[in-house]
């Protein structure tokens, strides 16, 4: 294998598949990534098993062929070069040249290297969605996944394809994001494919999703990878969420000047509970009070207000639903 890549084009493939190589694992071959020069393309492979991303750039191939080479080696290497191009030369090592210099990787040759598993086929169909949308609702609910382990079902986004809507939950907090997803039925994808899926979305205008009884399947651009979903039961959440109509207090606001107040009043707040407060009225104001930090509150200009009232949550919550909001500007119905 020899081939000419260009640098930049080749640590943003390393990078999109280093999420799939394990630091550590009982299967040392994993930890690192396939290299596979064929016709015009370079593509890297990586896998950990549960997630797998395989992703492909231009080079110029003078001679192809195949390798299996220490992953977190080569990303780090390849990025702190700062070369505009890199050759690529498969001997008893892989030989690294650019103007930056000359280093030699070792690699993983003969029946070693076939213990490498091949990675999950891309299945035809599926459904085909703005990459834009589909990583604007992941960003909206991730940050409500559950990090307790015992929540096993629940350390992962809900993909609710009968709803329409991208899920996620703690049992505190529950996050909605309406999209079509395209196909039937439910599935939970690990909270980590999400953050790849996400990622991956920059790859390409139009993701493409494919969904078969284990795994979840999506491509974009010429990057593509497959997750093993979560077994376990989410939560009925459409029964939780109520409706937003008939409600007597409400206020819109801006996103960043809800998180500016609540951050503003969360200084205040107590450690164990974050509680903030927030007035709905003619004053809209978030605030906290306790022993150990005093009180404070903060105003907020909102846009529009229905009503008046008062409700008291988590102020983490709060601010996380303002970052990560799909809009500039939220609604609160109390």
């Amino acid at each position: 294998m020899q081939l000419t890549v260009n640098r930049s084009a080749l640590a943003a493939a390393l990078a999109t598949v280093s999420p799939a190589i394990p630091s550590r694992g009982i299967r040392p071959i994993l930890q690192n990534v396939r290299l596979s020069a064929d016709g015009k393309l370079l593509r890297a492979d990586a896998t950990d098993l549960d997630l797998s991303i395989s992703a492909a750039l231009s080079a110029d191939i003078g001679e192809p062929g195949s390798t299996l080479v220490p992953g977190a080696h080569l990303t780090t290497l390849i990025r702190r070069m700062r070369a505009e191009s890199v050759t690529l030369t498969l001997g008893t090592t892989l030989r690294v040249e650019s103007t930056d210099g000359r280093f030699e990787l070792p690699v993983v040759a003969g029946d070693e290297a076939g213990a490498f598993p091949a990675l999950p086929e891309m299945p035809d169909g599926g459904e085909a969605i703005a990459s834009a949308e589909l990583s604007a609702a992941l960003r909206a609910v991730r940050h409500a996944t559950a990090t307790n382990e015992a929540m096993y079902s629940l350390a992962g986004v809900l993909f609710d394809a009968d709803e329409g809507a991208i899920v996620a939950t703690d049992t505190h907090r529950v996050a909605v994001a309406r999209v079509t997803i395209g196909g039937t039925g439910r599935s939970i994808i690990p909270a980590k494919s999400c953050d790849v899926m996400a990622g991956l979305c920059a790859q390409g205008d139009t993701a493409r999703i494919v969904q078969t009884e284990r795994l979840l399947h999506v491509a974009c651009g010429d990057t593509r990878m497959a997750t093993h979903l979560i077994e376990g039961n989410f939560p009925r959440w459409n029964e939780v969420i109520p409706a937003t109509t008939g409600w007597p207090c409400a206020m819109r606001v801006d996103c960043a000047e809800l998180l500016r107040a609540v951050e503003l009043a969360r200084m205040s707040a107590a450690d164990m509970t974050r509680a903030v407060r927030i007035t709905i009225g003619p004053h809209c104001e978030a605030s906290s009070e306790s022993p150990e930090h005093g009180k404070g509150a903060a105003a907020i200009e909102a846009v529009d207000v229905k009503g008046s009232g008062i409700v008291t949550v988590n102020g983490d919550y709060l601010a996380q639903a303002a970052i990560s909001a799909r809009g500039d500007t939220i609604e609160m119905f109390v």
